[in-house]
């Protein structure tokens, strides 16, 4: 009997090895779910894809038969593939523009005026691309088509006006978009509005403190008519706060002969 047992435990081992052999002669893969509604998670490591719920899905990095991937797709794309399988295009990982290079003197300096900006830019910057899909350029759309560029401490700027806002005329200034200033000709506080718009990076002088940026002094010219504004660059010995000594000497220049400073604002009289 017990020679009988072990016949019939031998007999049932080999009926389940072979039950579990395909006809090809290969080991079938373990716990796969061919019917797409199973809750498994198989692992396959010839093709590096994973099966779950019944979809396919390709870890990042990697690029799939149609050639969509996240390498595939930057650095247009930061988000990798869509829906589809193409490259989302929906959010960029653009690289930043390249520093402006420095100038010597005006002749390096060209004015861009295209239907995006009127700036100034050194004869080798790359200029951005833009699209020639406005009814005029930008300079002439601010009324200042003849405006120039100078070299000033180093870097290509437009040409400074007068956008102190101190007129004599009874008349209002034009309505200027976010960035500019109305222009005032003849002088301050002696003329009137021009009618243009002046980009904030090239109004000298300003209304106020308050148009001067971090990197910049805010200086304030005191005469008998009238105090005019105006932002200078600030030196690095100034370590972000202005006063009288670290300025450059011709910050009062003549005939303002004294300089006060207080709360980092700079007073001429």
């Amino acid at each position: 009997m017990r020679c009988l047992d072990r016949t019939l435990a031998s007999s049932f081992v080999i009926a389940l090895a072979l039950a579990g052999c395909s006809d090809d002669g290969l080991t079938p893969e373990a716990d796969t779910d061919t019917s797409g509604t199973g809750t498994g998670t198989t692992s396959n490591t010839a093709t590096n894809t994973e099966t779950t719920l019944g979809q396919t899905t390709t870890p990042p990095g990697d690029s799939t038969t149609d050639g969509c991937g996240t390498a595939d797709c930057f650095p247009s794309s930061s988000t990798g593939c869509d829906e589809s399988g193409g490259c989302d295009s929906t959010t960029t990982d653009e690289p930043p523009p390249p520093p402006s290079m420095t100038c010597e003197n005006p002749m390096q300096c060209v004015l861009v005026d295209d239907c995006c900006e009127c700036a100034a830019y050194h004869i080798d910057d790359t200029v951005p691309e833009c699209p020639m899909d406005c009814e005029q350029p930008m300079c002439s759309a601010l009324g200042i088509p003849d405006i120039g560029v100078v070299c000033e401490a180093g870097m290509c700027e437009l040409e400074k006006r007068d956008c102190s806002g101190l007129v004599v005329c009874d008349s209002l200034p034009p309505d200027c978009v976010d960035g500019t200033l109305p222009e005032v000709g003849n002088g301050g506080g002696g003329g009137c509005w021009t009618g243009a718009c002046i980009p904030l990076e090239a109004c000298d002088p300003v209304p106020g403190c308050e148009y001067c940026v971090a990197t910049e002094a805010c200086v304030a010219t005191e005469t008998m008519q009238a105090t005019t504004v105006s932002c200078l660059p600030l030196p690095e010995d100034c370590m972000g706060l202005a006063t009288c000594e670290c300025m450059p000497p011709d910050t009062c220049a003549m005939p303002f002969d004294t300089c006060a400073d207080a709360d980092g604002q700079i007073t001429c009289s």
